[in-house]
């Protein structure tokens, strides 16, 4: 299996968003909502991403960003079928530091 660490980016919210919903008949507002909503929903999640310099109104995940939604949301599906998978050794190496107590 191909390993996604090396292929890291910061990705749109929309990109992200059609990640986790590939499905054609999704528009990008709804999958948008549906990430904002998990996000806001994971407090954890929103508070790693926060001290990451997350904002609400932002349009791109920074690289770190992407692999904390990533580590708490799991691999998309998308991803998977692709062969494309992040495992938590892949996560913690990635984020080194980042994870601020």
């Amino acid at each position: 299996m191909e390993n996604l660490t090396p292929n890291l980016r910061s990705v749109g919210k929309t990109e992200m968003a059609h990640l986790y919903h590939p499905c054609d008949t999704v528009s990008d507002e709804a999958a948008r909502r549906w990430l904002n909503h998990k996000i806001q929903q994971n407090e954890h999640l929103l508070t790693l991403l926060e001290r990451n310099g997350y904002n609400k109104y932002s349009h791109t995940f920074t690289h770190i960003q992407v692999m904390l939604i990533l580590n708490e949301l799991g691999t998309p599906l998308s991803l998977i079928s692709r062969k494309l998978i992040v495992t938590k050794s892949d996560i913690l190496e990635v984020l080194g530091n980042a994870l601020v107590q």
